[in-house]
Order: C-alpha cells, then structure tokens, then sequence
C-alpha cells in the first residue's frame, strides 16, 4: 500500500520547514523564500520599502555617543584642483 502525501497534513517537516529553516522577513515576518528571491532578506519589495523609510526617518539608528557637532575639528582644505597635466610639461 503506497501513501501519496497530504498537503494539508501539518508534518514535523514542514514544521521545520516553516518555522526554523526559512529566514523570516524583518518587517512583516513572514517566512521568506531565498532563492531567486530579489527583495531578499524582505519577501517583497513593500517590506523593503517600508524598512528604507524607517532608516531615511531615523527610526532606527545605530547605538554610540551623541555627537556634538561644533566639536569637531575642522575638515582639511581641498587641494587646489587644475590642470594635472601641466605639471609635468615643465
């Protein structure tokens, strides 16, 4: 007696399958199909969108110390920009 497999039964594979081996999407959670996939990490380019939005906005940021800006030291002057090639005519 051969068994065909069940799609609707619920197995310790597609447990697997479902909940630990695939990456879940960052913003919604849903699990996310790897290959070929090309919003990846995301499963779709709205969860994508919607994560760039929250760095654009400063939602997330990254942890360190404030920075004030007035103390910090002066950036170095651009070197004065000309024509490289008459440089070695001379």
């Amino acid at each position: 007696m051969s068994r065909t497999p069940n799609p609707d039964r619920f197995t310790f594979v597609s447990f697997l399958l479902t909940f630990s081996i695939m990456p879940k999407c960052p913003t919604c959670g849903k699990a996310v199909e790897w290959r070929d996939n090309p919003w990846r990490p995301f499963c779709a380019e709205r969860c994508k969108l919607i994560d760039f939005d929250k760095w654009a906005s400063e939602e997330y940021r990254v942890p360190g110390p404030q920075i004030n800006p007035a103390e910090l030291p002066p950036e170095p002057s651009a070197p004065e920009t000309g024509n490289e090639d008459e440089k070695y005519r001379q």
